[in-house]
């Protein structure tokens, strides 16, 4: 039997043009997503997408796969609305999806207070850095760190997430001196990483110390803060996560760099739903009692 998660896969290539992308937007592995859509093309019998190098177009099937396709994806969402018009209770089950490394640098905190305030209602945290499709529904609300709100949701920015590069008190005491008499020169090391983060932080870096070299590279902020924090060399890191960290000190700020916003967003049919306002507005309020500039 053909299955719901075998149309969004439909629907996500004809939306991104492209298996990888639309892998991508749905939070699985292109091969997954061509298994799919094999699978649907043997079951009927027909190519669905011809594919170019300039993109996958669908052929006459499968522009009546598609609209086939969105009219069940409108049907689902209508079900998913009046179901939640139904539930008007504050209690229950929320399901969060959170980027990795926010939890640990003042959210947990936040999380704190909101579960004292509304002990009726149940969290469920899912911690990625993949794309979560809107419609798939496996989270109920989504907090991402990225330029613009992904589209079919609905929310709020809370916040900029903004980076600079950090050291060491340890660190600073051994390269200190020569960082503040000659910074033209001085080979200051510095750990590069991987992880989501406004482009050009390197550049702005080296402007200030041109012959900064790379010590190594991190995929994740898990790993990058305890090496700095070792003193082993500079690192850029969020803010938020700085200012929680004992003995860091900023040596370069990444001003200059555009900040990246901080979101919290959830599906349009579940924005009146009582329990997911509550934790929405709840946030976004703490963020503005701080007036943390992330």
């Amino acid at each position: 039997m053909l299955d719901w998660d075998t149309f969004r896969v439909v629907i996500a290539i004809s939306r991104e043009g492209s298996l990888s992308r639309a892998a991508k937007s749905l939070g699985i592995s292109q091969p997954t997503a061509g298994r799919y859509l094999n699978r649907l093309e043997e079951r009927l019998g027909s190519k669905l997408f011809d594919r170019f190098n300039s993109g996958m177009f669908p052929t006459p099937v499968g522009q009546e796969v598609i609209s086939s396709a969105l009219r069940l994806e409108e049907e689902i969402q209508s079900l998913g609305l009046r179901v939640n018009k139904a539930d008007e209770s504050e209690g229950g089950e929320i399901r969060i999806s959170l980027p990795l490394h926010v939890m640990p640098y003042g959210l947990a905190n936040d999380i704190k207070r909101f579960v004292r305030k509304h002990p009726k209602i149940k969290l469920t945290f899912i911690e990625t850095n993949d794309c979560i499709d809107p419609n798939a529904r496996t989270a109920d609300i989504i907090v991402r760190a990225q330029d613009e709100p992904s589209s079919g949701l609905w929310g709020y920015k809370i916040t900029d997430v903004r980076f600079d590069f950090y050291a060491a008190r340890s660190f600073m005491e051994e390269w200190g001196q020569a960082m503040a008499t000659r910074p033209d020169t001085v080979e200051l090391p510095y750990f590069d990483v991987t992880s989501a983060g406004p482009g050009g932080d390197i550049e702005v870096l080296k402007r200030r110390f041109p012959n900064a070299k790379a010590f190594g590279t991190c995929n994740t902020y898990d790993c990058l803060i305890p090496l700095v924090r070792e003193g082993l060399a500079v690192g850029r890191i969020a803010r938020f996560m700085a200012e929680r960290v004992p003995d860091l000190v900023s040596v370069c700020d990444c001003d200059t760099a555009s900040p990246r916003a901080m979101w919290i967003l959830t599906h349009p049919t579940l924005r009146d739903t009582p329990r997911v306002r509550l934790f929405m507005d709840f946030i976004r309020e703490q963020f503005r009692e701080r007036e943390m500039a992330f």
